[in-house]
């Protein structure tokens, strides 16, 4: 087999194949055999047919292809292996020819990532406050989620959660009938009722009420038509928050203390407030910059049909797929993703070049980090839905998302930590750092040795 490689400057080879004539041969042989035994020769019984006969009831060119389809794969393994290429996909078939055997395909190769010097690189970030009467709203906040509905022996209020049967018309019509509905009273309320809320305030438990109320203009089917409401009152809840302590700093699963839970909440601001200055952004943007990122393009294809995958799921929640909205905005898919291609290389680039900054750091996660972040997200759950997220996310798959989202972020937090000027290495790195220093003046001065000895110069 002769191999020749032709090398493209994005990160793909064109291999021309010419396989030996023997190899050609024993291959149609083969093919005629097997077309022999599954196709239908007057006067020969299947597989007993002569080669020639074979070849003038099928065709050479269909022999020729049954031939190349039984044994191209392996031609392509055998090719890779004598150019010695590791090809990052599987390559794609330009041309067969015969009479030799001859073939071309285009391999991708995996993507080139140099960081450079990126221990070098530095992006001051610019100080970032947060202040008491922030921090004072975000635990309110986790007061909230955390908060529970206990029954109330008083009339309903607004901001009271009612338990209630209810049924609705519009004249004859039944727009709604609900057994043991709960309904939060707001008293500046964005449905399309006004004042449904405000004809529920005062009732009590027990209580069977009828009240009309007149939907505006505008806001559904029924505009202007007044519906009639019978209510049956079973029980009034309120809100009660938990108290601001150490015993709700370890319900949110990470704290100890109350101090602990203030400290993080800050910090999760400062977090909130530095990724909203796209601070992350831009120290990527440098890193991708200062590198050298070449990859195949069907890296990016994929990208691309990532990108416009997720676009599509957002589109649907919202009752539109991808494709509807395409014909409703007059744009062609491929166009669309000309719109995009720009948006996806920024991302492969930032990916390729933060996995890269994983290998470089010999950045790991392990089971127990896992474990933690699965807990860590489990904690932030009701408890109707905990037990739910707990067997996703422990799921072969959904730990090795986990395991991916970790070294990003343990990828972003290094990145991060050197450009702000705060990364010390190991003392086993600069260890290392020194010797590999001294080895290069070593070989510096060697060097300078044999050019003089080879110049007679002598000082």
């Amino acid at each position: 087999m002769k191999v020749t490689p032709e090398e493209h400057p994005n990160r793909q080879v064109t291999l021309t194949v010419e396989v030996e004539e023997e190899r050609a041969q024993r291959a149609l042989r083969q093919a005629a055999r097997r077309l022999s035994r599954r196709t239908r020769i007057p006067g020969f019984r299947p597989g007993k047919a002569p080669y020639a006969i074979v070849v003038r009831t099928v065709g050479e060119d269909y022999l020729r292809a049954e031939a190349f389809e039984a044994i191209g794969q392996q031609l392509y393994k055998d090719a890779l292996e004598e150019a010695e290429i590791e090809a990052y996909a599987q390559g794609t078939l330009d041309d067969v020819q015969w009479d030799p055997l001859t073939f071309k395909v285009t391999v991708p190769l995996p993507p080139l990532v140099e960081l450079g010097d990126y221990r070098a690189l530095r992006a001051p970030a610019e100080p970032i406050l947060v202040l008491d009467e922030e921090a004072d709203e975000a635990l309110q906040q986790l007061r909230e989620r955390y908060a529970e509905w206990v029954p109330v022996d008083r009339p309903a209020a607004y901001d009271d959660m009612l338990v209630m049967d209810i049924k609705g018309t519009v004249g004859d019509e039944e727009i709604m009938s609900q057994q043991n509905w709960e309904r939060v009273l707001q008293e500046e309320s964005s449905g399309s009722l006004p004042g449904f809320d405000a004809a529920l305030v005062g009732l009590n438990t027990g209580d069977e009420h009828s009240f009309d109320v007149t939907y505006p203009e505008g806001a559904t089917r029924w505009a202007g038509e007044t519906a009639r409401f019978e209510v049956t009152l079973h029980g009034v809840k309120a809100k009660e928050l938990p108290p601001l302590d150490d015993e709700l700093a370890q319900t949110i699963g990470e704290h100890e203390t109350l101090d602990e839970l203030q400290e993080a909440v800050r910090e999760d601001l400062r977090a909130q407030r530095e990724a909203e200055s796209d601070y992350e952004g831009k120290v990527l943007d440098a890193l991708v910059e200062q590198a050298q990122i070449e990859f195949p393009p069907l890296m990016l294809d994929k990208e691309l049909d990532d990108l416009l995958g997720n676009h599509d799921r957002l589109l649907r929640q919202q009752g539109m797929p991808l494709d509807e909205w395409l014909r409703v905005s007059g744009k062609s898919v491929e166009e669309y993703r000309e719109e995009n291609r720009p948006q996806a290389e920024r991302r492969l680039k930032r990916s390729l070049a933060l996995s890269e900054l994983v290998e470089q750091e010999e950045l790991a996660v392990e089971d127990a980090d896992v474990d933690e972040e699965i807990e860590r997200r489990v904690a932030r759950q009701s408890s109707d839905t905990a037990q739910q997220l707990r067997e996703l996310l422990d799921s072969s798959s959904g730990r090795q998302m986990l395991r991916k989202d970790l070294l990003t972020q343990k990828a972003l937090q290094r990145l991060l930590s050197i450009a702000k000027g705060e990364f010390e290495p190991s003392a086993a790195e600069e260890e290392e750092a020194a010797e590999a220093e001294q080895e290069g003046d070593a070989e510096d001065k060697y060097d300078e040795e044999e050019e003089k000895a080879d110049t007679g110069v002598n000082e």
